[in-house]
C-alpha cells in the first residue's frame, strides 16, 4: 500500500504542470550542482597547496617567496583569514610592520574571533611605536583567551610605552601569575618598579630573573643601578664585576665563532 501511494505521487511530481514547463531549467540546474561539486573540491585543494608552499618558504626563511605564494592564495580565496594571517607573520620577518598591520587587520575582518591575528597586530604596532593602537589590539587578544601570559606581557610592555607604569605592573603581576619561570616577565615588571620609583620591589625582580637566568649580564647592571640607588654600594661593585665578567666571556664566545663562519663561507 505504500509503495504504491509514493509510485502515485512521483507520476503526479512528474506530471506536475510547472515542472513539465521547466523540465530544461530543472535538468539544467542538476549538472551545474553536480559539476560544481569537483570545482569546489579544487579550490580547497588549490588553497591547501599554495598555503602549505608558504609555510615551506617560511620555514627556510624565504619571507619574499612565502609572502608571494600567499598573495596567489589570496587572488584565489579572498575570505580566507589564515592566509592573511600568514602572509603577516612572512612579513613581520622583513621588518615591513606597516603592511603587516594590514595583513593582520584584514585577518581579523574575515574572522573577528582570531586571537593570534590581534596578538600578533598588537606586536607590529609597538615594534612601531604606536602604543595605544597595541594596547587596543592587545587587549582584544586578552579578552578572547586571557589564559595566554605573553598576552598580558606584551599589553604591559605597550603600556610602559605609554608612561602607565602603575597599570603595566598589574599587567605583569598578571603574565607572571600565569607563568613564573620567565626572566623577561621580571625583568620588565623590575623596569616598570624603577619607573615608579620602589626600588625595592625593582631590586626584587631583577633578583628573581637572575634566579632564573644568572647569565644576565644586562641583569645585572641593572641591579647594580639599583643597589647604588638603595645605598648598597659593596652589593652594587660586585653586581657590576659579576657582570663585567659575562660581557668577556660572551666577547671570547664571538671572537672564537668568527674563524669557523670564515672557515664555513
Amino acid at each position: 500500500m505504500q509503495r504504491k501511494i509514493e509510485k502515485e505521487m512521483a507520476l503526479r511530481w512528474r506530471k506536475h504542470p510547472w515542472l513539465r514547463s521547466h523540465r530544461l531549467l530543472v535538468v539544467s540546474l542538476f549538472f551545474l550542482l553536480v559539476l560544481s561539486i569537483p570545482i569546489v573540491l579544487w579550490n580547497s585543494q588549490d588553497q591547501k597547496d599554495w598555503e602549505s608552499e608558504g609555510l615551506q618558504y617560511y620555514e627556510t626563511g624565504q619571507y619574499s617567496e612565502a609572502i608571494a605564494a600567499y598573495e596567489r592564495a589570496i587572488v584565489a580565496h579572498p575570505d580566507s583569514a589564515v592566509l592573511y594571517y600568514q602572509k603577516g607573520l612572512a612579513l613581520m620577518q622583513q621588518v615591513r610592520y606597516d603592511d603587516a598591520v594590514d595583513a593582520f587587520t584584514s585577518a581579523i575582518r574575515i574572522d573577528p574571533e582570531m586571537e593570534h591575528a590581534y596578538y600578533q597586530k598588537g606586536r607590529a604596532c609597538y615594534l612601531m611605536n604606536n602604543y595605544d593602537e597595541a594596547v587596543r589590539s592587545f587587549y582584544k587578544a586578552i579578552v578572547l583567551n586571557e589564559g595566554k601570559p605573553d598576552y598580558w606581557y606584551n599589553r604591559g610592555l605597550a603600556l610602559l610605552g605609554r608612561n602607565q607604569a602603575d597599570m603595566a605592573i598589574k599587567h605583569f603581576d598578571k603574565a607572571l601569575l600565569l607563568d613564573p619561570g620567565k626572566e623577561e616577565y621580571w625583568k620588565a615588571r623590575g623596569e616598570a618598579y624603577c619607573i615608579e620609583g620602589d626600588y625595592t620591589e625593582a631590586l626584587s625582580s631583577y633578583e628573581h630573573a637572575l634566579l632564573i637566568q644568572s647569565r644576565d649580564a644586562e641583569a645585572w647592571l641593572a641591579k647594580a643601578r639599583i643597589q647604588e640607588v638603595l645605598g648598597l654600594s659593596e652589593e652594587a661593585s660586585l653586581s657590576v664585576q659579576y657582570a663585567e665578567l659575562l660581557y668577556r666571556q660572551m666577547a671570547r664566545e664571538i671572537q672564537n665563532k668568527i674563524p669557523r663562519t670564515l672557515a664555513l663561507g
